[in-house]
């Protein structure tokens, strides 16, 4: 049988990453195409799909409705290229939404070779290479180790284990620095094995289909309640300032009427005994002493 040329990308899918001595990497092919039977589409993994015509026109639902986003709150695992193609829509830049058709995505999630390492003073960014066609920067704040175990970030030493040619698994806050995507590294870790590389994978495509491709559509019903309830939530906040705002002028109050009333209190007793010494009322009790 005559087995055609090696398609789609080099180091992607058609190739497995089998590892050898020392962390080098050895490519083996995994999809070799005979023209006479194969026919001439890429996997699907491969495929990177601009979102469907539905979502494309689906209207941008409030703030208040994002809670009911499947994406919303959610590693959404991606490829950098698609991570590149996401909107921002005015008004949502403050808390870095982003938006695949009219899916909210904030935090985001990336599988790929890392190709650059820089460091700066207390940061160090990587560059990563998930072979879709584009990379991402992704940024690590480096903590001291009492810092990193709290959970608000990882230690200079677990960073220093992913150096260039690591396969990592990155999950960060997306944002934009200098008009380009960027990710801010909540956690990032370096895959054992292809095994974990290729589950991830299958993880990116079943997201992918199940969520991404999928208009989001909200019943009407379902938008008044999440207007009801944000209705609720900003009276119940603004009668809580208004609270304490009257306590604070309260207690205020209550401190003024008091110091009048110590103030008071002592010139009272100073005039009293003024009033004794004047009229002799104390002298007897200095009779004693000769005074």
């Amino acid at each position: 049988m005559e087995l055609g040329p090696i398609v789609w990308l080099r180091n992607y899918a058609p190739f497995r990453r089998a590892e050898a001595g020392r962390g080098h990497a050895d490519y083996s092919p995994l999809f070799i195409r005979n023209p006479a039977t194969s026919p001439l589409s890429p996997p699907a993994e491969l495929v990177f799909h601009q979102p469907c015509a539905a979502m494309s026109t689906a209207s941008l639902y409030p703030r208040y409705c994002f809670h009911l986003s499947p994406t919303f709150d959610a590693w959404c695992l991606l490829h950098a290229r698609e991570i590149h193609r996401l909107e921002q829509h005015e008004g949502f830049q403050a808390e870095n939404f982003f938006f695949h058709g009219n899916l909210p995505i904030r935090w985001v999630r990336v599988v790929g070779i890392v190709v650059a390492v820089d460091d700066f003073d207390s940061r160090r960014v990587y560059t990563v290479d998930d072979s879709s066609g584009a990379c991402i920067e992704a940024l690590l704040v480096l903590l001291p180790a009492p810092m990193a175990n709290s959970g608000k970030g990882q230690d200079k030493a677990t960073a220093d284990c992913i150096h260039v040619g690591s396969v990592v698994d990155v999950k960060g806050e997306l944002s934009t620095y200098r008009d380009e995507k960027q990710i801010k590294i909540e956690r990032i870790k370096r895959l054992r094995s292809t095994a974990d590389e290729l589950a991830l994978w299958e993880r990116r495509a079943t997201f992918r289909r199940d969520v991404l491709d999928r208009p989001w559509v909200l019943a009407r019903a379902d938008i008044r309640r999440c207007r009801r309830e944000a209705e609720r939530s900003e009276a119940a906040v603004e009668r809580k300032k208004r609270r304490r705002a009257g306590t604070a002028v309260t207690r205020g109050t209550g401190r003024q009427q008091e110091a009048r009333q110590g103030k008071g209190t002592r010139d009272d007793v100073a005039a009293h005994v003024r009033d004794m010494i004047r009229t002799g009322e104390l002298a007897g009790k200095y009779h004693a002493l000769g005074l």
